[in-house]
């Protein structure tokens, strides 16, 4: 608990400071597959509201849902693993190597939704601006729960800037 409430402590204090910079926000959807041998497709949503520092780069907040589209075989952990939801939140950072393809990551937290476990969430991402609204996404994201795990996944989303 110490450990959450100091990242939410660094969290804010990093949003609050860069709140005078512009500010952009993204809705999006995402579809995963796994990246290990648990079958642990997925489904999100996220939210993300940055902040842009310069041209080049960014930082800010992300929010998401994860509702995993596993079947019943296995352990007990590959079954709950398989069909859990799962809410991240993470401090987001993006660079611009181009004026059309960045480099991101989000560093956070994350929890369940169907039964207390928590853990450090990782994604790692690749984008592409579409156009002026439109952002397409390739990432990998790892999340390591106390109780479940961890859970691997490659991922191909959008976002919409709002």
């Amino acid at each position: 608990m110490k450990k959450t409430r100091i990242f939410l402590f660094i969290l804010i204090t990093s949003v609050a400071a860069a709140s005078a910079q512009t500010t952009k926000s993204y809705v999006g959807v995402t579809y995963g597959v796994p990246a290990t041998n648990i079958d642990a497709s997925y489904i999100g949503a996220s939210y993300e509201l940055s902040y842009d520092l310069s041209f080049l780069f960014s930082i800010g907040i992300n929010v998401s849902y994860r509702k995993y589209l596993g079947n019943d075989s296995g352990s007990f952990n590959e079954k709950e693993r398989a069909k859990a939801s799962i809410l991240p939140l993470a401090f987001s950072t993006r660079y611009n190597v181009t004026e059309k393809l960045f480099l991101g990551s989000d560093v956070g937290f994350s929890t369940t939704t169907d039964f207390e476990d928590t853990g450090f969430y990782y994604r790692g991402r690749l984008g592409y601006h579409i156009n002026d609204r439109f952002q397409g996404i390739i990432s990998y994201s790892s999340i390591n729960l106390e109780i479940l795990g961890e859970i691997k996944n490659i991922g191909i989303g959008v976002l919409y800037r709002l």
